[in-house]
């Protein structure tokens, strides 16, 4: 249990990262942006809450696995994240996502065509 430590940002050349089912509570800090070797970033079944970082997205250009599922994330998905061009799986089920569809809607189908992608979302207004 406890938050996702902040110096994990200091792992520049790290190429995975697995924080899955460990209790983590907290923000997702934008010192991972400072992982620019990221390719696997897996957080699901944790606690995790608030926004996700925009920064955070458009610096980890390498990124292949997205797993956020089964955390309290809310707010809108970045915009950043429509704009890996590595991506292959994003899973974000069972996460809190408001006002996806007003604003982006259009891109998510765009970019479903890329990628293996699991939407089970909680929609709130």
């Amino acid at each position: 249990m406890g938050s996702v430590p902040v110096e994990l940002g200091n792992l520049s050349s790290l190429v995975e990262l697995n924080l899955s089912m460990n209790a983590l509570s907290g923000l997702l800090h934008v010192e991972f942006m400072r992982m620019r070797n990221l390719e696997v970033l897996v957080l699901r079944d944790n606690r995790l809450e608030g926004r996700l970082p925009d920064g955070l997205f458009s610096s980890l250009a390498k990124l292949r696995v997205l797993e956020l599922r089964e955390n309290k994330f809310a707010g809108a998905l970045p915009v950043a994240l429509w704009s890996l061009q590595n991506l292959q799986v994003l899973d974000v089920t069972a996460v809190l996502i408001y006002q996806a569809y007003n604003s982006r809607g259009s891109a998510c189908l765009l970019f479903y065509r890329r990628f293996c992608c699991y939407f089970s979302l909680c929609f709130a207004k």
